[in-house]
C-alpha cells in the first residue's frame, strides 16, 4: 500500500510539473543577420525556422525582383493552362457533379459551427500568451523624404500610447535617398502547457463531434 501511495505521489508531482512547464515562443534577429524563430519547453528548444527577412534595398535588389516577377508570371501562366486542361478533361469525363456542391452547401451549418469553435480556441490560446519581451529596432530610408517624414509623424504620434516596457527604436535616414528597410530585435511570447491544454479542451468541447462523424461517414461513401 505504501508503494502505491509513493507511486501515486510521484505521478501527481510529475503531472503538475508537466502542466506548469513554461512554453516560450521567441523571434530573434540581429542587425544584418538572419531571423530565427524558436519554440522552447523548459530547457528544451526547437528552431522552427531561420530565414533572411526584413531587409529590402530597392536599387540593389531590383534585378533580382524583376527576375522573380518574370518567374512568377511564367508559373501563373503554366498553372492556368494546366487548370484549363484539367477543367476540359473533367467536363469531358463528366466528373463535375452538382451533387457534391449541394452536399457541402447543405453542411454549411456544420462548417459555421467548426469555424466558431476554432475561433474560441484561437482566442483562448491568444489570451493565455503573454508578451514577456518586446525589443524592436527599425531602420528606414526612402527616395521620397516627404513619405519618410509622414512615417515619422505617425510614429511619434503613436509612441506615447505604447507602454514603457515595450521598447521600439525607430531610425529614419533622410540622407540615403533610396528605399531601404530593416527590422531587428527580439520578441518573446510566454505561456504554460496547461494553458494550451485548456484551449484544446475548449476546442474539443465546442466542436460538433456527432455531426462531424456523420459528415465524415457521408464523405467516405
Amino acid at each position: 500500500m505504501t508503494i502505491l501511495v509513493i507511486l501515486a505521489s510521484v505521478f501527481i508531482v510529475l503531472s503538475a510539473f508537466m502542466l506548469l512547464l513554461p512554453v516560450d515562443l521567441t523571434w530573434f534577429k540581429s542587425k544584418g543577420q538572419s531571423a530565427r524563430l524558436n519554440l522552447s519547453f523548459g530547457i528544451y528548444s526547437i528552431e522552427l525556422c531561420k530565414k533572411k527577412a526584413s531587409h529590402v534595398n530597392a536599387k540593389r535588389d531590383a534585378p533580382d525582383r524583376v527576375a522573380e516577377a518574370e518567374k512568377e508570371v511564367e508559373e501563373i501562366v503554366e498553372s492556368e493552362e494546366a487548370e484549363t486542361k484539367e477543367d476540359i478533361e473533367r467536363a469531358k469525363k463528366g466528373k463535375f457533379d452538382i451533387g457534391k456542391i449541394m452536399f457541402f452547401w447543405n453542411s454549411r451549418r456544420l462548417m459555421i459551427n467548426i469555424l466558431l469553435a476554432t475561433k474560441k480556441f484561437v482566442f483562448a490560446l491568444i489570451r493565455h500568451f503573454h508578451l514577456r519581451k518586446f525589443d524592436l529596432n527599425m531602420y528606414v530610408s526612402s527616395e521620397d523624404p516627404f513619405a519618410l517624414g509622414a512615417l515619422c509623424a505617425g510614429y511619434y504620434s503613436i509612441m506615447p500610447l505604447v507602454q514603457p516596457r515595450y521598447r521600439f527604436s525607430f531610425a529614419p535616414d533622410f540622407t540615403a535617398f533610396e528605399d531601404n528597410f530593416e527590422l531587428w530585435g527580439e520578441l518573446l511570447l510566454h505561456t504554460r502547457i496547461y494553458c494550451i491544454i485548456y484551449a484544446l479542451i475548449i476546442l474539443i468541447w465546442h466542436l460538433p463531434k456527432i455531426e462531424l462523424y456523420r459528415f465524415y461517414r457521408k464523405l467516405k461513401k
